[in-house]
């Protein structure tokens, strides 16, 4: 399994997971993050005037889905992969280039190897 752990530092605060299972129900990838990272990183996303109801975006605006569920399937994992990499505007001073880069991993390793992806706020 790999584990990117980028809550550590900020343990006490609110976290979110992202889980990527198998078709077995096994973790094979996790990436753990401060919420406070997630959503700036978030803000970054362009805002789409009617974004999809079982998109990240919708859910993050609207403190839905991932917010009261536990394991909340985000069933729009290509979605969400092309507005994360689509994003060019943040500045270096963000401090995000981690963040982008374990959501990207995660995406892509869920893409490739047709698994799903789950995500629980904590």
């Amino acid at each position: 399994m790999i584990k990117i752990d980028l809550y550590s530092p900020y343990k006490g605060e609110i976290e979110i997971m992202f889980i990527e299972k198998d078709i077995n129900e096994q973790v094979v990838f996790e990436v753990d993050l401060w919420y406070a990272d997630f959503t700036s990183l978030m803000g970054y996303i362009p805002i789409i005037s009617e974004p999809h109801p079982d998109s990240v975006l919708y859910n993050w605006q609207k403190g839905i889905g991932f917010f009261d569920e536990e394991n909340w399937e985000c069933t729009r994992v290509q979605e969400f992969y092309n507005q994360i990499i689509s994003i060019t505007n943040i500045p270096a001073s963000a401090g995000l280039d981690s963040v982008i880069n374990a959501l990207i991993q995660i995406c892509q390793s869920a893409l490739t190897n047709g698994n799903k992806l789950f995500i629980e706020y904590i």
